[in-house]
């Protein structure tokens, strides 16, 4: 078994700059940003908290500390900071090459002390949300206070920062017997998205296929993105389909997996491969600009933010580590409903164009269940069109931000 050597390899820094700023400390609002040097990320993180969130402070200081994979090789940096002396949080970012460059991207932004902070030994971020210190020839996940193998560090390694579709699930059912049922909307003017999948046989196309459906329905107002193709058919004036599975659409998904980057720096395709693609799809195919918005607030998804973005016609890209859900059919029958779910374990991309808030009630008016869903292009071939339900708890959104393509 191959060991780390004992290295002492935390690089300590502690300055005070002066800033002033309005802003609440949030996190995950800048999750996929990426820059030429980890010390400009940290930068725009705390102009960005300074200008975005609303948290006014005057200086802050930072401890910055190198972060390590199994090949002894830099792998990126947490930078520990707090805010006017009193409050406390850290940046997590990873090492990409790129097209030739290194990047550095940022996977994390919580309040808080992280666990690398002023920790001996070797510090290792091998993917979302796991923490490991190599110290005396023994592997701590420090998340999980237990002490793991090399064989498990390189299994994470393997796991890394892309959104892959890596996927175990299982399936399950709910029979919901009522008398009358309610459904409302809160859903871009379609109330639809593209359903599309990807033929290629390329694997850890997630992220592709999310952002060719986001390419599709932006298309619907753009006519020129995908030029010389109805990306739609009209039934009575509504769109009736979607038709990304034709030949003259087929080329949108290769070409973005080619601007994504997709699988070439680890299996699947990171957040900020995924902006950089959409991006330069838009700019490419009309000249068109990309604006993306975050709906997270400290953490976690923000229904309120989502809910705005829905209103302005914008679906959400939603990047799901390490569970998520989907339902794939709601069938009604007579007298009751079933709900088909499917639970998964890995990393994930979908797109959302809306909420639905499902209420069923008994003969006497009494309320059975009460479901919200988001509507999502699941990116699954059994079920392209489905919902994340949010009452099961099974769901962990590491980010998500609405795409408009102007």
């Amino acid at each position: 078994m191959k060991k780390l050597r004992h290295l002492t390899i935390t690089a300590m820094l502690v300055v005070t700059l002066a800033f002033t700023g309005q802003a609440a400390l949030g996190a995950f609002a800048w999750i996929g940003d990426r820059y030429e040097t980890d010390e400009l990320a940290f930068a725009a993180i705390m102009d960005e908290i300074g200008d975005e969130m609303g948290f006014y402070y005057d200086t802050y200081t930072y401890e910055r500390t190198a972060l390590y994979n199994t090949e002894e090789e830099l792998s990126g940096y947490v930078y520990d900071f707090k805010l006017d002396g009193m409050r406390d949080g850290f940046v997590l970012m990873v090492k990409q090459e790129y097209g030739g460059q290194t990047w550095y991207e940022v996977t994390e932004i919580y309040e808080g002390v992280s666990l690398f902070f002023q920790k001996s030994g070797v510090n290792m971020y091998p993917t979302f949300r796991t923490y490991i210190n190599y110290d005396n020839d023994v592997y701590i996940d420090m998340g999980l206070d237990l002490v793991i193998t090399y064989e498990i560090v390189l299994a994470l390694e393997e796991k890394g920062f892309g959104f892959n579709g890596g996927l175990s699930w299982s399936n399950w059912s709910e029979t919901i017997s009522y008398s009358t049922r309610t459904i409302q909307k809160d859903m871009v003017d379609k109330e639809s998205m593209p359903t599309l999948l990807y033929g290629s046989n390329n694997p850890s196309t997630c992220a592709v296929v999310t952002g060719n459906n986001i390419i599709n329905y932006w298309a619907y107002y753009k006519p020129d993105l995908i030029p010389g193709v109805d990306v739609y058919s009209l039934f009575l004036g509504v769109i009736f389909s979607w038709k990304g599975d034709r030949n003259e659409i087929k080329w949108v998904p290769e070409e973005l997996y080619v601007m994504m980057g997709t699988n070439t720096t680890g299996s699947g395709t990171t957040v900020a491969q995924f902006k950089n693609g959409i991006t330069e799809f838009a700019d490419t195919y009309g000249n068109y600009g990309v604006t993306y918005r975050s709906v997270m607030s400290s953490g976690q998804y923000n229904m309120s933010k989502m809910l705005t973005q829905f209103a302005a016609n914008r679906p959400v890209a939603l990047f799901c580590n390490p569970y998520f859900n989907i339902v794939g059919a709601i069938d009604v029958h007579s007298g009751y409903d079933l709900i088909s779910n499917s639970d998964y374990t890995g990393s994930h991309a979908m797109v959302s164009c809306g909420r639905q808030i499902y209420e069923w009630r008994d003969s006497s008016g009494n309320i059975v269940k009460n479901i919200t869903f988001l509507k999502i292009s699941t990116g699954m071939s059994y079920a392209p069109s489905g919902w994340m339900r949010l009452d099961t708890g099974h769901f962990d959104i590491n980010d998500a931000f609405s795409v408009e393509i102007t």
